[in-house]
């Protein structure tokens, strides 16, 4: 089957066609190993992908308890700047801690498996719609799965497309960076730039400095981030205590 043939046929997937289509082909050429020109980025992919979705067991368990302590500590503070009764409840409805540590666990754990359960179904329909080509592709429902935590956590912004930017997508995150530029070059192709700013302005980098950018996370609950990326940004609502993130595996550095 043709890489086009491939994507068209997992691009059928209802309701993330972009993502189902994205993480398909990355685990078709993450399936060939050497024989894949892809190979060089592949290899710069963490074995883990950082979403909680993913862990099970101690490993979900203790993630969950981090994000419980960092949850209430960011309640705390923002049940102390809010001037109205109404503005606490919002905060406290924002980050789930209506229901107090129990409840908040509780939200979150259910979140977890919602997504566990979203994504492998959609692993599974990948594998429905490719058919009998899957055993000569090597696509199987583990491989889909790490594949499909690749895409979710690297694909920048909150909307439905989905898309890899290879060797860009290492760079971390940083609310006063700029996100990846689309543009058209001298050819007219479509081509992303990365620009470095340094304090709201453009700055060549020295020697020893990171190149960081945007992962437009603004339209994003501290919910949905920590499950996009296994971490909540600083920028996001009553995200600013225990160093602005919810911990779940580190991202790879870039």
């Amino acid at each position: 089957m043709s890489a086009a043939g491939l994507r068209n046929q997992a691009g059928s997937v209802q309701g993330a066609a972009g993502a189902a289509a994205a993480a398909c082909c990355l685990a078709v050429e993450r399936a060939k190993g050497s024989e894949s020109f892809w190979l060089p980025y592949v290899r710069t992919l963490p074995d883990m992908p950082p979403n909680p979705w993913l862990l099970t067991g101690a490993e979900l368990a203790e993630v969950l308890e981090q994000m419980t302590e960092v949850a209430a500590t960011r309640t705390k503070l923002a049940e102390a700047d809010s001037t109205t009764a109404e503005a606490a409840e919002a905060a406290e409805a924002m980050l789930g801690w209506s229901g107090g540590p129990v409840g908040c666990r509780t939200k979150w754990t259910a979140a977890v498996e919602t997504a566990r359960r979203r994504y492998g179904a959609m692993a599974a329909e990948v594998l429905e719609v490719v058919g009998a080509d899957s055993g000569q592709l090597r696509l199987d429902e583990e491989g889909l799965m790490w594949a499909l935590g690749q895409v979710v956590s690297r694909s920048l912004g909150s909307g439905c497309s989905a898309g890899l930017l290879p060797l860009i997508d290492m760079a971390n995150h940083d609310s006063a960076a700029r996100p990846p530029l689309m543009m058209l070059d001298d050819q007219d192709r479509l081509v992303f730039a990365v620009t470095s700013i340094r304090g709201g302005e453009l700055a060549p980098l020295e020697r020893g400095q990171e190149l960081f950018i945007s992962y437009q996370a603004e339209d994003l609950s501290p919910l949905h981030a920590w499950l996009k990326w296994g971490f909540v940004p600083h920028t996001l609502p009553s995200s600013d205590a225990a160093g602005g993130w919810v911990p779940c595996r580190r991202r790879d550095a870039a």
